[in-house]
């Protein structure tokens, strides 16, 4: 064996310590690892869980760029195994080096593969566990949360791509010198120079683990083939390190000490099932991987202007959390932030307790619980990228000295570390201020959505993250920046792909990473239903479009049945709920005889389920239904509304299903009906009847009055709800009711002398209501643009001479069809103070305000639709111009007063005496 007392010139010398950390569990020692092996090994009794292996001393040739690896014994080792690591006993030598040709020695830079195999091939009882390779040098930079940590600063020598920090074994601190338990110099180390780091990168060996992978991705992939991290006895594993040497004088210096540790415990049985067998305290008890992902929105322009807050999300791996009942989170006593540039705001650490990490929690699993650690008020004092460590306090054992007297072991806290980067930006940050829409339904789609702010920066991203789980996050799509204050953009509320119901918080983050956020400025809600669609008079909360069902092309609608139903009246669009079609019909509009009655349908048969009647009042002159769907939980409740509200299970069956409930109004009288005048909305029915300035609050799922709320006129228009609001039209007055307590808020002027039959269209700031001479007025909903809640924003005389049928929206643009004979579509644009005619139809027909404009599901792909009464022909119209681009021709000419249902590949309307559903084979 060669031995070596000075190096020529030109050859670098580095020293190699291999260490192994082995759990004592009686019965076995770790120092005899057969009895076969017994009298070829100098043995002891040794306390505690760490062993020094051997020693190599390894030098490097730049000239020739090999290494020479000489293994080294010493009389003064304890446990004298060193001659299994080296020939004879071993075939050849258990540590290599491969210095790669990417290194640079003129810099100090080196790129290179350290090996290692494991002593005892066969032995699996000797399976190691987190097994670490660490780089031993100088250090500069003290640690904060324990001022005893100092480690390597940019100058010193240090690993760039570690895995993690140790302080296992570090020289100054294992200072019980040339014992099992302490640090001992090789040969070829340097006796007279103290290696003063206390805290040493490392790369993480186990088996299937590649040279240069990532060790993160590596156990956080579900199908990771190797979780407890174990070393199999007799195998060889590499890692790749990158090492920056200190250049003094600007000529590199290579020296370093090298220690790998690993961890051990006696396994149940022997031999041992691997890993089974072994208790997860083999591994080691600190964690053993994290990752970091910089979520901070710093900046620093000059010294004036800087700020911002250090977000970190970090995920910590613990294999002993895999059998605690509370998980992770529970083997984690603190987190502390250091930054030795003072970038944090108090003396550059931020520590985060027990409570305050149980308030950053924001996902666990079974092997890691995932924080997000941010530090608000921080002060960079330059832009670029600062380096951060993480200090993972251990809970329990919490201290590295096993309590074993006469033995030097550090005083601090047993703690894993981890270092990252986050960057501070040149630029001055963003600033959100508002986002329209402030609300959409789970499964939504929404285009066109605007997010108002400050400095915004093209490339510039719109995030959504829930407020209580940050993990949740829904990602713009489309985003365009429009002169630094507006970005438009278009958000895909899919449950499928994450989305979930809750409150959200509006970031928009610039190219460079600086952010901000509007604090819960977006709700996603959820769908109380399981249809789209209702009518949009009675449904005035979808907004006048459906985001969610399908666009087919008009072509391709094939008549799947016809279903014969009695009574040619049919003033209600079909209500379409899971695999069931609602829809009403009466005999005659002036018909007090008991006629009119709720039906229920099997969509895709058309077979009957059940009816039920739902008028009782003899002598009610006039029939004007509305029908409403509400689901609680798994409860669901149809509810229809003539001279009275009557609420149905809506899976009930048979004919003449007694009603849940049923509500009639204080003071019955003949003609007071309600019908057009109901919504449903977040559990309450809303209703007024024709004569009575009363607005009705009724719970849906008991039938029991929450409110009755004088307002300013009686009148047969409709309800809309939104925000917690109803805005009711009474007469030539628009009013706003708080639902929650009954209080009428505010009153607004309408044009003309009285609004007819129709229902106000919403936007989240705006309410659009055509009345029957001929407007439509435009009014304030909510402080927005120097309008306040009430104002008459514009009003707009549209060509038609007659009553305006129920309006629709989508972006900007209204969509409404004028009543009786002659009449036409027509798309009106609000255009913020004013409104303009954007196209009318080429055709004319008999138009029933009833119904109204009805959008499709292809809204997004530019259509609309409309159904002639006394034809029953369905028209599709281009939104950008008005042109018919499709006709359907039911072939009924009996009163279509009904606007079709659209619901994924399916199309149903009610007219004359039938139902009709069409669908896309």
């Amino acid at each position: 064996m060669a031995s070596k007392t000075s190096s020529p010139p030109g050859l670098i010398t580095l020293l190699a310590v291999l260490v192994f950390i082995l759990g004592c569990s009686g019965g076995v020692n770790p120092t005899s690892p057969d009895p076969d092996l017994s009298d070829r090994v100098q043995t002891s009794s040794a306390p505690g869980n760490t062993h020094l292996w051997g020693i190599w001393d390894v030098s490097l040739d730049p000239n020739t760029g090999t290494a020479e690896i000489v293994p080294v014994r010493g009389l003064e080792f304890t446990a004298n195994v060193t001659q299994f690591l080296q020939p004879p006993i071993a075939t050849h030598h258990l540590m290599g080096i491969d210095i790669s040709s990417e290194t640079e020695w003129e810099t100090g830079y080196v790129k290179v593969d350290v090996i290692f195999t494991h002593p005892f091939p066969g032995l699996t009882v000797y399976t190691g566990f987190d097994v670490r390779g660490t780089c031993i040098g100088n250090g500069s930079i003290g640690g904060l949360a324990d001022s005893e940590i100092l480690y390597a600063g940019p100058e010193d020598l240090h690993v760039i791509n570690p895995d993690g920090h140790t302080r296992w074994f570090n020289p100054t601190e294992f200072a019980t010198v040339e014992t099992i338990l302490g640090f001992t110099m090789g040969s070829l180390g340097m006796p007279t120079y103290n290696w003063s780091a206390t805290l040493n990168g490392y790369k993480y060996y186990c088996d299937i683990l590649a040279s240069d992978e990532d060790e993160v991705a590596f156990f956080a992939d579900p199908g990771c083939p190797n979780p407890r991290g174990l070393f199999s006895a007799g195998n060889t594993n590499r890692r790749t390190y990158e090492i920056q040497f200190p250049t003094p004088g600007g000529i590199p210096a290579y020296e370093f000490q090298y220690a790998v540790v690993a961890s051990w415990e006696m396994p149940e049985n022997e031999p041992p099932e691997v890993p089974d067998d072994f208790p997860l305290v083999a591994n080691c008890q600190e964690a053993y991987v994290l990752s970091a992902a910089d979520m901070s929105d710093l900046f620093f322009v000059d010294g004036t202007t800087n700020g911002g807050t250090l977000g970190l999300q970090v995920r910590v791996f613990d294999h002993q959390g895999a059998v605690s009942p509370s998980g992770v989170a529970a083997e984690i006593n603190a987190i502390h932030l250091e930054t030795p540039d003072n970038l944090l705001p108090v003396g550059g650490l931020a520590t985060f307790d027990s409570t305050a990490l149980a308030g950053a929690l924001i996902g666990e699993d079974a092997i890691s619980a995932t924080y997000l650690l941010e530090v608000p008020a921080c002060t960079p004092d330059h832009a670029g990228t600062f380096p951060v460590m993480i200090v993972v306090e251990n809970i329990d054992p919490s201290s590295y000295d096993p309590g074993f007297p006469g033995f030097a072991f550090p005083q601090g806290a047993l703690a894993a570390y981890f270092s990252t980067t986050v960057a501070v930006g040149s630029d001055t940050p963003p600033t959100v201020l508002s986002i329209d829409p402030v609300e959409g339904y789970l499964d939504e789609s929404i285009t066109d959505v605007e997010v108002t702010g400050l400095n915004f920066i093209n490339g510039a991203e719109v995030t959504l993250i829930k407020n209580d789980a940050p993990g949740v996050m829904i990602e713009a799509d489309n985003e365009v920046v429009t002169g630094g204050t507006t970005i438009t953009c278009d958000l895909d509320l899919d449950g499928g792909a994450g989305a979930e119901i809750g409150v959200y918080n509006v970031r928009v983050t610039n190219p460079g990473g600086l952010f901000d956020e509007l604090a819960d400025g977006f709700e996603v809600l959820e769908q109380t239903w399981p249809y789209w669609w209702e009518n949009h008079m009675y449904n005035p909360s979808h907004f006048g479009y459906n985001p969610t069902a399908s666009s087919p092309d008009p072509t391709d609608w094939q008549l799947m049945y016809a279903a014969s139903t009695p009574q040619r009246f049919k003033n209600i669009t079909p209500i379409v709920a899971g695999d069931k079609i609602f829809h009403m019909s009466y005999t005659n509009y002036y018909d007090g005889a008991y006629s009119a009655r709720i039906y229920c349908n099997n969509l895709l048969t058309g077979a009957p389920i059940w009816n039920g009647r739902v008028n009782y009042s003899v002598s009610s002159p006039r029939i004007n239904a509305c029908l409403g769907y509400y689901k609680d939980g798994t409860d669901e409740y149809i509810v229809a509304a003539t001279d009275a509200i009557y609420c149905f299970d809506a899976n009930s069956s048979g004919t003449n299903p007694p009603p849940l409930w049923t509500y009639d109004d204080t003071s019955p009288v003949d003609g007071m009906y309600i019908g057009t005048q109901m919504t449903i909305y977040n559990g309450k029915v809303l209703a007024k009847c024709q004569n009575q300035a009363t607005l009705h609050i009724v719970d849906v799922v008991t039938g029991t009055l929450d409110y009755e709320v004088p307002v300013s006129a009686g009148g047969e228009a409709g309800i809309a709800a939104a925000n917690g609001k109803a805005y009711v039209i009474c007469g030539p007055y628009l009013d706003c009711v708080n639902i929650s307590t009954g209080v009428l808020e505010w009153t607004a002027n309408l044009s003309g002398s009285n609004v007819l039959w129709v229902t106000p269209c919403l936007s989240e700031t705006r309410a659009y209501i055509a009345n029957y001479t001929g407007y439509l007025d435009c009014v304030a909903i909510a402080d927005h643009d120097g309008y306040l809640e009430g104002d008459l924003i514009w009003s707009f005389n549209y060509p038609g001479s007659f009553t305006a049928g129920g309006c629709s929206r989508y972006g900007s643009d209204l969509f409404l069809g004028t009543v009786y004979s002659g009449s036409r579509v027509y798309a009106i644009t609000d255009n913020g103070s004013s409104a303009n005619l954007k196209w009318q139809s080429s055709f004319t027909g008999y138009f029933d305000s009833t119904t109204g404009v009805i959008t499709t599901p292809s809204y997004p792909n530019g259509l609309v639709v409309q159904i002639e009464r006394y034809t029953g022909i369905i028209y599709f119209i281009d939104i950008t111009n008005g042109n018919t681009v499709h006709t359907i021709g039911t072939g009924d000419l009996n009163y279509f007063r009904a606007g079709p249902a659209f619901v994924d590949e399916y199309m149903i309307t009610a007219g004359g005496y039938n139902l009709y559903v069409y669908h896309v084979p």
